[in-house]
């Protein structure tokens, strides 16, 4: 092969159309001290001075004010004989391409190049190919991007204006678990970070979300427990305890004349049904009993 096909070689498609390819400026492999020119009349440019193997052409198209556009650059194999690309050696970025390189076998005209050892971020893949004959070809870059393929493995999270006291939860299946249950009712704002496998913290997000009463939870701890069916019975006694919450004591839906929640014992059994049906559709319900609890005075 002492001749390259210009035709497989150029790509004047892209010129102007105003612009003439009138010459072909070029040089092979680092060599840029020695120029050669063609005029493109005879369709191929000689690579003879070239030893078999594989090499690059750079050239640049010059048109007919003799002004020359960017360069361009190809890879060939020059041959006598039968040369074939056979692997790939590379490397990255700044390492030394004599101690840290891979060779990979190209089967069918591709390879895969082997990145899990680098950082995510923008790196520079150096490679040569190398022929039959064991001869590696000039060196060529080409920058790229990796991807993160982290995953997220847990949740660190706090409440309104809250950051000294951060809790974190593992994240399972792409989902977690948040304790709300000690915030007061009305409108509050989480504010999250998401831990990475890899140890790294993702930028803090925050979104808006509204705590209601639950039914049931008279003393305010956010459960349903005995302990808000006591409190029920205290208040209806006389004896209202500390932030007592009427309307999550009002079970069954009561209210008097003048539309305020009328508490009584039935509220108190509707909390504990509430606690057994918490346990299984099969769990018993208890009925009011016969016996009246004889109500205190509403406390002033």
């Amino acid at each position: 092969m002492p001749d390259i096909d210009l035709s497989e070689i150029v790509d004047l498609s892209g010129l102007p159309e105003a612009t003439t390819a009138a010459s072909l400026r070029y040089w092979f492999d680092s060599d840029s001290d020695n120029l050669y020119a063609s005029d493109l009349t005879g369709g191929t440019v000689s690579a003879a001075a070239l030893v078999d193997g594989i090499h690059v052409i750079h050239y640049q198209v010059v048109d007919q004010n003799d002004v020359p556009g960017i360069p361009y650059s190809k890879l060939f194999i020059k041959s006598q004989g039968q040369l074939t690309a056979a692997k790939l050696r590379y490397w990255f970025d700044d390492n030394d391409a004599s101690t840290a390189t891979t060779t990979a076998s190209i089967p069918s005209g591709a390879t895969a190049i082997d990145a899990s050892g680098l950082m995510d971020g923008i790196h520079t893949l150096h490679y040569q190919l190398v022929d039959n004959q064991g001869t590696a070809g000039v060196p060529v870059s080409q920058m790229f991007m990796k991807l993160a393929t982290t995953t997220a493995t847990a949740i660190l999270y706090w409440f309104d204006a809250d950051d000294a006291h951060i809790r974190e939860s593992a994240i399972t299946n792409l989902s977690t678990t948040i304790d709300a249950r000690k915030l007061e009712e009305g409108d509050h704002i989480l504010h999250y970070q998401l831990k990475l496998s890899d140890g790294r913290l993702s930028p803090a997000s925050s979104v808006t979300f509204d705590v209601t009463a639950l039914l049931g939870d008279a003393n305010g701890d956010r459960a349903v427990t005995i302990t808000d069916a006591v409190s029920v019975v205290n208040y209806i006694l006389g004896n209202p305890a500390e932030g007592f919450n009427i309307e999550a004591a009002n079970v069954n839906g009561d209210f008097d004349d003048d539309d305020n929640p009328k508490i009584t014992i039935t509220d108190a059994v509707g909390i504990v049904n509430i606690i057994l049906e918490g346990g299984g559709s099969s769990a018993p319900k208890l009925e009011a009993p016969d016996a009246e609890i004889e109500e205190a005075a509403d406390p002033e």
